[in-house]
């Protein structure tokens, strides 16, 4: 059987689980007194009143369209198991959609990954040409690029104020890490197997650099945001095609 190979693979369903650690409320209101005791001139004081009469339930984080790309290259130390360390492009997307006293908030994010996945595999049907499999391993990532539109509508007469392509890259912790696991199948052709995968990734790290949360004086301002701790997990559902590099028979 074949030792090592490599494998080309792109995501026909991406779907994003934000999980947000800390609510936007309660922040402001943080800010707010850091501001009142002197301890952060940065910061803008905002309104007690709006502070009182918000509602932080309603805030709705919501994900958007993303996807990812890449390759890997695979060791098989038996029949049955083997490692694999790729190389993956990923863009990803979510929305934040809260109210502030009469302002309706709509907030967007986009990011941009490069992840270095190192798993396990165990196939028990290695032998035949459909091969069902199961894999486990971690993941780290690094953060080349991030960005966030704003959007505010005055309710009660709809004027609308927007900020685009906001560099949030500086707001990020750029390295992430965590762990995934997932099921798959492939099927053995002359040349080599064609797959299809679904994959859960559960990241271990805060998205936000929690030093530069209050640095965002403009925003706080004019859309009452401040940055919620964040954690981005996912479930990926891929198709791809394996390729040998070389090959080797293996005593049962």
């Amino acid at each position: 059987m074949a030792r090592i190979y490599i494998f080309i693979f792109c995501t026909i369903g991406f779907f994003q689980n934000v999980s947000a650690q800390t609510d936007r409320l309660s922040n402001l209101i943080r800010a707010n007194e850091l501001y009142e005791t002197g301890q952060l001139n940065k910061c803008i004081s905002i309104c007690k009143t709006c502070l009182e009469s918000s509602n932080s339930a309603a805030e709705k984080y919501k994900p958007a369209q993303s996807y990812q790309l890449g390759m890997q290259a695979g060791y098989h130390f038996s029949q049955h198991f083997s490692a694999h360390l790729g190389l993956i492009y990923s863009a990803r997307e979510y929305n934040i959609h809260y109210a502030f006293a009469n302002w309706d908030i709509h907030v967007n994010e986009k990011l941009k990954y490069l992840d270095i996945p190192l798993s396990f595999r165990y196939s028990p049907l290695s032998m035949r040409k459909c091969r069902p499999y199961i894999e486990a391993g971690v993941f780290g990532g690094y953060i080349i690029r991030s960005e966030n539109d704003f959007k505010r509508v005055w309710t009660s007469t709809g004027e609308t104020s927007t900020s685009v392509n906001v560099n949030s890259r500086t707001r990020r912790n750029l390295f992430a890490y965590g762990v995934q696991g997932g099921v798959g199948v492939s099927y053995k052709t002359n040349q080599g197997h064609f797959f299809l995968s679904g994959n859960y990734s559960y990241s271990m790290q805060n998205i936000t650099k929690i030093s530069t949360r209050y640095n965002i004086k403009n925003y706080i301002y004019n859309y009452y945001y401040l940055d919620d701790d964040i954690r981005l997990n996912s479930i990926a559902i891929s198709i791809g095609y394996t390729l040998y590099l070389n090959y080797k028979v293996l005593n049962k």
